[in-house]
C-alpha cells in the first residue's frame, strides 16, 4: 500500500470523459468538499463493515447517515475503493443485468463500458481509488463540482501554511473569502494538461498567501509524476494570490 504523505497535489482533468485524474485528494476531502450532499453510495469495492445488502444486485451501499462513518475509516488501506452514488433506493431494484454488468466492468477497468454515468441510478459521480489519495480517478457528471473540490483543497493549503508558520495568520481579519468560480475556471488549462500544487513552496506573510501552480502534464504512475517534477526546474506557471486587506483572489 502507498502512504500519502505527500507534499504534492495532482491534477488533470480530461474534459471529454469527464473525469479527473488526482493525487493527494482522500475521499474525506471530496465529501467535505461537496455543496450538495451525496444522499447514498452503491460500493463496488470496500472493505468497510457497517453496510447494507441489495439483494438483487449483490452490492453493498450505504445510506446518507453512514457517510459521516465512512470518512472516518482509513479507506487508503482498503487498496482498493470504488463507488458510485445514486439517490433512491428504488433505482437499485430497477437495475437490470446489462447495468449491473457494466457497474462491475466499471470496477473492475476502471473505466465504463460505454457511459460512467446511469439514467437509473442518476449518479453524479464515479469514484475510483488505489490507495485513496494515491491515485484516484473521479467522474463527473458536471465538472463545475471538481471546482468545489479544487476550491475546499486551496483551503485547505492556506489552513496548512498557517499551522506551519506558527502564527495566526488571520487572527486579525475575519476568514478568507472562498476563491471564486471565475478565478478557478482560469486555470482550466492547466488542469487539462496536467498540473501540480507544491505545498512546500506556498508562501505567506501578515498581508499576502500564494499558492503556485506548476504544468507538468498527465501521469498515471504517481511515482513517476513526482519524479518528473523533482527534475523540473521551471518556475509556477500560474501563481494563485489571496490578499488578505482586501480579501481578493488573484491569478498572476
Amino acid at each position: 500500500m502507498k502512504q500519502l504523505n505527500s507534499d504534492l497535489l495532482y491534477m488533470q482533468m480530461n474534459k471529454t470523459e469527464q473525469y479527473v485524474l488526482s493525487h493527494g485528494i482522500t475521499f474525506t476531502d471530496f465529501i467535505k468538499s461537496m455543496n450538495n450532499p451525496i444522499e447514498s453510495v452503491l460500493l463496488l469495492e470496500h472493505k468497510f463493515d457497517d453496510v447494507q445488502l441489495h439483494l438483487r444486485s449483490l452490492f453493498n451501499y450505504i445510506e446518507h447517515e453512514k457517510i459521516k462513518d465512512l470518512i472516518k475509516e482509513d479507506v487508503s488501506s482498503y487498496g482498493e475503493f470504488s463507488w458510485v452514488d445514486f439517490e433512491d433506493i428504488e433505482a437499485l431494484d430497477e437495475l437490470d443485468g446489462q447495468e449491473i454488468a457494466e457497474l462491475l466492468f466499471l470496477n473492475h477497468m476502471k473505466h465504463p463500458l460505454r457511459s460512467a454515468f446511469f439514467q437509473k441510478l442518476n449518479n453524479r459521480f464515479v469514484y475510483l481509488a488505489h490507495d485513496d489519495g494515491w491515485i484516484n480517478k473521479t467522474y463527473y457528471r458536471n465538472l463545475d463540482d471538481f471546482y468545489s473540490v479544487l476550491r475546499y483543497m486551496i483551503m485547505n493549503v492556506m489552513i496548512r501554511e498557517q499551522k506551519h508558520r506558527g502564527f495566526m495568520f488571520f487572527k486579525k481579519t475575519s476568514k478568507p473569502e472562498p476563491i471564486d468560480f471565475s478565478s478557478l475556471k482560469n486555470l482550466s488549462g492547466l488542469l487539462f494538461e496536467g498540473c501540480v500544487i507544491d505545498t512546500e513552496k506556498v508562501k505567506s506573510s501578515r498581508g499576502k498567501f500564494e499558492i503556485p501552480f506548476y504544468n507538468l502534464g498527465t501521469y498515471w504512475n504517481m511515482d513517476e509524476m513526482k519524479d518528473a517534477y523533482e527534475n523540473m526546474k521551471s518556475k509556477p506557471d500560474i501563481v494563485v494570490t489571496y490578499n488578505l486587506k482586501d480579501k481578493r483572489w488573484n491569478l498572476v
